[in-house]
């Protein structure tokens, strides 16, 4: 008897080998599924986030759109800096700079065009007048969101570029007035 099982003991020992190696390349498969688990988990709760951004924004479009449509709605939102009222067009502008950030923060955009677009949207008298007007509340608001600090700093970068708003001078000023002055005032020539 103490040869037979002496005889067995090397293919038991292989057996055992095996089942040890297979146990372990199991554990081993175990933990690279829960760590694939884990990378798809966190990229699903980034997407459900960027998912809720878009769609607060959009809420935020909506209110935006109702009080350019209707004066009794605009005067709701406060104003922009003390004695500056938000005008349409201040809000319409608030409207493509969102979309602007948006654009990039999905990635539908890359950080070359946003650029590229907020200095030719600067190069509008419109967009310009309100970043001038509205920087100061904006950053009131966001600032120490870093997101939010990121897309001021690249839309003060397009603003400080952009050429400065031309004031009209004195003499322009005043023959634009009197040029749309009613003609029934005007001093007729002497005949």
């Amino acid at each position: 008897m103490g040869t037979d099982w002496a005889s067995h003991v090397p293919s038991r020992c292989l057996l055992s080998g095996i089942a040890f190696v297979a146990i372990a390349l199991t554990l081993f498969l175990q933990g690279r599924e829960l760590r694939n688990q884990r990378e798809e988990l966190t990229i699903a709760r980034e997407e459900q986030l960027r998912s809720s951004e878009i769609a607060l924004r959009e809420l935020h479009t909506d209110l935006i759109r109702m009080a350019i449509d209707d004066p009794e709605l605009r005067q709701v939102w406060p104003e922009m800096a003390p004695g500056v009222t938000g005008t349409k067009k201040d809000h319409y502008c608030n409207l493509i700079l969102n979309l602007q950030k948006v654009a990039y923060e999905t990635h539908t955009i890359e950080l070359a065009e946003l650029r590229g677009a907020l200095s030719y949207l600067m190069a509008s008298p419109d967009m310009y007048s309100f970043w001038r007007k509205a920087r100061a509340a904006r950053v009131a608001v966001t600032g120490g969101d870093g997101a939010e600090d990121f897309f001021t700093a690249e839309v003060d970068k397009a603003f400080s570029s952009a050429p400065p708003l031309k004031a009209k001078g004195l003499h322009r000023l005043l023959s634009d007035a009197f040029a749309r002055r009613p003609t029934a005032h005007r001093r007729r020539p002497v005949r």
